[in-house]
């Protein structure tokens, strides 16, 4: 790529509508033993890379910008390959400062994205960021204590309430010491479909999710149809809710749409 299109700005992002990097991985199965090839965390033979795709909003696509190549038996939430892969996807935005685009960039993952490292690799180089989270021991205890005006429904991408679920910001009451500092919590409720199966940790016959963002509620951006601002647990599943509060914590508001990827909850 010549200098003056690295230096030609992106359109219309902003840290209210920001351009969304995802990063996830991905298994490709081997029918033969090839160079890479290992036994894979799903029973499978063959590669793992994790890849970082720009998230072109609704009205585009997603665009590969980066791939990291890696063995079968490669684990899910290896810090380091998430640092690289989504250090060559910065690399490959053309207009933005390079090391440290600022907020105006988003990257989402899925919950094998939230590791220490990698979230204060992250806040180093200054971007917004939405992951999958993992929820303590006792965290079901924590969330019987929210009272049901602050479960807001979930919308989805069109504006439209997503039936049967509900979110509600948990940061002020975990124990986040030893995360990034301004690292929100939030959680979703939702009816599974039929025939998943809940988990000990599900809550009244809801599915419990969760994700960790820094990104903050604010007002409408105009309209963009090349980026997106996706603030929800990575590739997977994504809600949102209307402007409420849950008792001493900030006003949580999203929007939210559903895409396919691995490690979906």
């Amino acid at each position: 790529m010549d200098a003056g299109r690295r230096r030609r700005p992106q359109p219309c992002i902003s840290a209210a509508a920001p351009l969304t990097v995802d990063v996830d991985a991905t298994l490709i199965t081997a029918h033969s033993d090839k160079e890479g090839a290992a036994p894979t965390f799903k029973r499978g033979f063959g590669h793992h890379p994790l890849w970082a795709f720009a998230d072109h909003g609704p009205n585009g696509t997603g665009e590969p910008v980066a791939v990291l190549l890696r063995k079968g038996n490669t684990g899910s939430n290896t810090a380091a390959d998430h640092i690289e892969v989504t250090r060559q996807a910065l690399a490959q935005l053309p207009g933005l400062p390079p090391g440290r685009p600022g907020r105006q960039v988003l990257v989402r993952t899925d919950g094998a994205g939230a590791t220490h490292e990698f979230l204060s690799w992250l806040v180093k180089a200054w971007v917004a960021y939405s992951v999958g989270f993992s929820l303590p021991a006792g965290a079901e205890q924590l969330i019987a204590t929210i009272p049901a005006s602050a479960w807001p429904p979930a919308y989805d991408a069109e504006a439209q309430i997503r039936d049967g679920a509900f979110v509600a910001e948990l940061t002020g009451l975990l124990n986040l010491s030893g995360w990034p500092t301004g690292m929100r919590v939030v959680i979703r409720k939702e009816r599974p479909h039929p025939g998943a199966q809940l988990r000990v940790t599900d809550i009244d016959g809801n599915r419990i999710t969760a994700f960790a963002t820094t990104h903050r509620p604010a007002a409408p951006a105009a309209s963009c149809p090349t980026s997106s601002c996706g603030t929800a647990a990575g590739p997977a599943a994504k809600t949102g809710s209307e402007s409420r509060r849950t008792p001493a914590l900030p006003t949580c508001r999203y929007t939210t749409w559903t895409r396919t990827g691995s490690g979906a909850p």
